[in-house]
């Protein structure tokens, strides 16, 4: 009887996956870095976009660590997702708000960077249709969010390298640090779950 029941379960598997949509996407990160690399990102989207991938993830660092974090870096890649005909997720890098605060990057606060970002990439209506924490906690961190492509389901938790934000002796960083661990880590419960 186990045996059969390991051959039906077998067979209704193989008969999913058969089924199953396939899709492509294009994943990538850890640029521009520069003025000129938003040139050469615009034509790794544009190349990408010949092999007709469903959506583009963007995993974060639209900037390198120690260049501006001026709003004007970030609104030109925000041009640059919009321009594309395929949708473009993103997540923020480290590069993009806690390391910020660096002399080089021009001594910003991290945490109000960071609002910045939100309200440059997550306050437009999503590319696709995402699922994401709920109203409350949607509105503080946007940046967490899942969709289902086919029947793969696709998880963005916003966690960055630059110690993610954790300096012990920095009660600002750690609020801000304890929040969005807290409710990243709800998000992804509810997504195995």
């Amino acid at each position: 009887m186990k045996s059969l029941l390991r051959i039906v379960c077998l067979f209704l598997l193989l008969m999913s996956s058969a089924q199953a949509e396939r899709f492509r996407f294009f994943a990538g990160g850890d640029v521009p870095y520069n003025r000129a690399q938003v040139q050469d990102l615009a034509w790794i989207y544009h190349e990408a976009a010949k092999r007709k991938p469903s959506f583009f993830i963007h995993v974060g660092d639209i900037k390198n660590g120690s260049s501006s974090c001026g709003d004007k870096a970030f609104d030109k890649v925000r041009a640059l997702f919009k321009k594309q005909k395929v949708p473009v997720l993103f997540t923020p890098g480290d590069n993009d708000w806690t390391d910020c605060r660096r002399i080089t990057a021009g001594s910003h606060d991290p945490e109000e960077r960071l609002q910045h970002l939100r309200k440059v990439f997550f306050t437009e209506p999503a590319v696709l249709k995402l699922d994401r924490l709920s109203a409350k906690q949607q509105q503080h961190f946007p940046e967490h969010y899942r969709f289902m492509h086919g029947e793969v389901m696709f998880v963005s938790v916003h966690v960055v390298g630059s110690y993610n934000n954790r300096y012990p002796k920095k009660p600002k960083a750690m609020k801000e640090f304890r929040a969005r661990a807290a409710a990243g880590e709800r998000f992804l419960k509810e997504a195995f779950t």
